[in-house]
């Protein structure tokens, strides 16, 4: 997060043969994201607010552009 765009972040995403797979890396994603948002947040690096905003952007706004062009 520190050396890329948070506009080129995706932080879940990927291909899997099992649906199983997508569960567990969604997870994952999720409770990886919220730690470092977190521990920047706590560290006064970042507000709460603009912890949201990127959690928002690298979980779900980026990957559906990127996968969707939308």
């Amino acid at each position: 997060m520190d050396l890329v765009p948070i506009n080129k972040l995706s932080c879940f995403g990927g291909d899997y043969c099992f649906i199983d797979g997508v569960a567990g890396h969604w997870q994952a994603a999720i409770r990886s994201v919220a730690r470092v948002l977190t521990h920047r947040a706590e560290e006064g690096i970042i507000t709460n607010s603009q912890a949201q905003k990127i959690a928002q952007a690298v979980l779900y706004d980026n990957p559906r552009r990127i996968y969707y062009n939308i």
